[in-house]
């Protein structure tokens, strides 16, 4: 009988003739092709000379000599995971049932093998098969343009190896953010940070689409405020059209978070243009940190949304950070600091520390440095491990505070001295207490800020805290007993005026500057 190229083939493999020739009659009956196969080693040829994708699945005894069924079984799970397999067994063999299941079997028969029960079978063992196939092939093709997105990525940013670092993780295959940068003549360049709502193929499309629109208006010297409003108003006016039949329309609306920076280094400015991207964050060569602007609302949500535009001077050197909200979330639900995890992030260059790093991340992340420094100073400076503002009426919570800066300053830089960790919590503890009491007044409406940075050149930790206060005395760090009422309110910093290697007061002692120098013994950029 010439089989039908339309017919879905079945491998029967059995030792047994009658058994085999019984089972090929049923499936032709019941409009399949059968493969026959008398063992393991005879099934694995032919599958390996013609292919697995003639085979729709796989029928196979378990008790034939040389080698069992479950020796096929885990061979397939190794070569072959998308074709199901089911298990034909002896009555009372429940043990191995329980391992034919456990080794990739989706089914099992008893014997001998009833025709209705083997014909429902093999239906639903095609079914799985075919399932399985469908996602394979969609893994596949996600897998290809996240391929795609990683090659529209890399020569763009591989331009300014020295001035511009990434960091790229979808959280499948493919995902909505990219990071992309252009040399636009005259000593500018601009980079692009964004992030489509969702982490799927849809939003990998929509992203790949927006670059593609960015390339092609940038190649037309389009200014980045009508690239946005352009995109804005095609979300608005042709993507996100509401479909009253679909009851879901509404849910999949696309959004596109987006941050575009444009450096000009003759003049030394830089220019942000942010419409719901996270605020950027710009830390100078003295471990001075600022958060740039705030973001307007995401592309796509209101016909008249525009970014919100920022002009900073870059003539003091440091970093300028932009990251997506997928690496904010990730910190927030791991009690770290956003600084602390970019930096980790970025150091670790090991393919398994950075999946086991992330293997917790529930959104796609994206990260750009930008290196500001003119020269030989490239790639020096300090960089930001935590940067947070309290409000004054927080000091009941300083336990809490102080363990999350450990917890960050520990994920951020594993191995640290104890000693020194430990004064420097102490310090920072202390000077907060401080500003949120004194500073700050205790009041719920004033903020004091704490930051700490990493100088790895100068084997440096920087910790600056600000606040609104009116300040006191510089003196007051230098005495040694407390002879005033005033003297007595800043007591807390006389304790910790001996443990850093250097502490300034600048502003009347609204900010305070604590630097601790760690020993050769312990190298802060191997750590």
């Amino acid at each position: 009988m010439t089989p039908s190229v339309d017919r879905r083939c079945v491998l029967v493999v059995d030792d047994d003739l009658i058994s085999r020739r019984y089972i090929e009659r049923s499936l032709e009956k019941f409009g399949y092709e059968a493969r026959l196969a008398t063992g393991v080693l005879e099934a694995q040829a032919l599958m390996n000379e013609i292919g697995f994708a003639k085979f729709d699945c796989v029928l196979t005894d378990f008790q034939m000599p040389e080698h069992n069924g479950l020796v096929l079984l885990k061979w397939l799970q190794r070569h072959a995971p998308e074709l199901a397999a089911i298990l034909i067994t002896a009555t009372g063999e429940k043990d191995i049932v329980t391992q034919s299941l456990r080794g990739g079997a989706c089914d099992f028969l008893d014997k001998p093998v009833e025709s209705t029960r083997l014909r429902s079978s093999i239906a639903r063992a095609i079914e799985l098969t075919d399932r399985r196939r469908h996602l394979a092939a969609t893994e596949s093709a996600a897998l290809e343009i996240g391929r795609v997105q990683q090659r529209m990525i890399t020569p763009c940013l591989a331009k300014h190896p020295s001035r511009m670092n990434y960091f790229f993780h979808p959280k499948h295959q493919a995902g909505g953010d990219f990071i992309t940068a252009f040399e636009l003549g005259d000593g500018q360049v601009l980079a692009l940070a964004a992030d489509v709502s969702g982490h799927d193929l849809k939003a990998a499309f929509v992203s790949a689409y927006f670059q593609g629109i960015v390339r092609g208006m940038i190649e037309r010297k389009t200014p980045v405020r009508e690239i946005f409003d352009f995109f804005n108003r095609f979300l608005i006016k042709e993507w996100n059209i509401v479909d009253p039949a679909c009851s879901d329309s509404a849910s999949s609306m696309t959004s596109l978070s987006v941050c575009g920076v444009l450096f000009d280094e003759r003049q030394q400015i830089a220019t942000l243009n942010n419409s719901g991207f996270p605020s950027p964050l710009h830390i100078d060569d003295a471990g001075v940190v600022n958060w740039i602007g705030h973001g307007s609302s995401p592309l796509g949500w209101f016909d008249d949304s525009l970014p919100n535009a920022t002009t900073v001077r870059t003539d003091r050197g440091g970093c300028l950070y932009l990251w997506s909200d997928g690496l904010e979330d990730f910190a927030l639900a791991s009690g770290l600091s956003p600084a602390a995890v970019a930096f980790r992030l970025f150091r670790a260059t090991d393919v398994a520390e950075r999946r086991q790093l992330l293997a917790l991340v529930g959104d796609d992340i994206s990260i750009i440095r930008f290196d500001l420094n003119q020269g030989d100073q490239l790639g020096t400076g300090f960089q930001p491990l935590v940067a947070e503002k309290y409000a004054g009426d927080k000091a009941h919570a300083i336990n809490a505070l102080q363990a999350g800066w450990e917890k960050s300053l520990r994920y951020a830089l594993p191995g640290l001295p104890e000693d020194k960790l430990f004064d420097l919590l102490l310090c920072a503890r202390e000077v907060l207490l401080n500003a949120m009491q004194h500073g700050c007044g205790g009041r719920a409406d004033q903020f004091c800020s704490l930051q700490v940075a990493c100088d790895a050149v100068r084997q440096t930790m920087r910790v600056r805290i600000t606040d609104p206060g009116p300040g006191f005395e510089d003196a007051y760090l230098e005495k040694t007993e407390a002879t005033t009422d005033a003297f007595k309110r800043h007591c807390g910093l006389i304790l910790v005026k001996n443990l850093p290697d250097r502490v300034s007061v600048t502003e009347r002692g609204t900010s305070i500057c604590m630097d601790f120098v760690f020993p050769a013994s312990f190298d802060l950029k191997a750590a």
